[in-house]
């Protein structure tokens, strides 16, 4: 299998973290063939930060469309086999990448894996008495191209950036995709008042339920 794969990472007024976000995807023990990040509009100094890592990192810029449409945006620029997400105020940690890989390449059928993470506040870093959890998330994936195209856009106009890939993972199982969850803890959730997760509650997941409902129900049903 070809191990070559392309990270985006949507960021809105990520001067605080974005830096950390794409130092996590360099460090990695096998590295990424690209890294775009999206800058959704940024007001504060995102756009610098990015451009700072000079050919290491590509960067393009769009009006403030939400992190749905920037995943989009960026995932239809990548060319690699495999694509990722970070959003960026999170971190990867050094084995993520090797070891999503190594689980595609180990079972021909799956289309993506995701992974646990460490829940860290935003001043601290992660540690193994950090608290985990479960991430089905932009953070945790990998995939293969062809799976990503099958399942379509991530912006569907769904309200809450977790609702819409809640979603989009529901189309995917929908579709017959076979996703697996990494029992380990690859990467690095950060807690950031004023962030786009921060205080989110299951409120933001009802959209996804919704529109779940009524794909089962069909077209025709009232």
């Amino acid at each position: 299998m070809n191990r070559s794969y392309g990270v985006v990472i949507p960021a809105y007024n990520a001067a605080r973290t974005l830096r950390d976000a794409v130092e996590s995807v360099l460090a990695q023990t096998l590295p990424p063939s690209s890294i775009l990040v999206v800058d959704d509009g940024s007001t504060d100094e995102t756009d610098a930060i990015a451009r700072s890592f000079g050919a290491g990192v590509d960067v393009i810029t769009q009006d403030n469309l939400g992190p749905a449409a920037a995943t989009d945006r960026g995932f239809s620029q990548l060319r690699e086999p495999l694509v990722a997400g970070l959003d960026a105020d999170d971190l990867w940690f050094p084995e993520k990448a090797a070891y999503q890989i190594a689980a595609l390449e180990a079972d021909p059928d799956l289309d993506a894996v995701f992974c646990r993470a460490r829940i860290f506040d935003h001043g601290g870093r992660p540690g193994p008495d950090s608290p985990a959890q479960d991430l089905w998330g932009r953070s945790a994936l990998m995939m293969h191209r062809s799976a990503l195209e099958r399942v379509g856009p991530v912006d569907t106009g769904l309200s809450g950036s977790s609702g819409e890939m809640i979603d989009w993972i529901a189309r995917g199982r929908e579709l017959g995709l076979r996703f697996r969850l990494a029992p380990l803890a690859l990467v690095g959730r950060r807690r950031i008042r004023g962030s786009l997760s921060h205080g989110q509650d299951a409120s933001v997941l009802l959209p996804a339920v919704r529109a779940a409902l009524a794909r089962k129900r069909g077209p025709d049903a009232r």
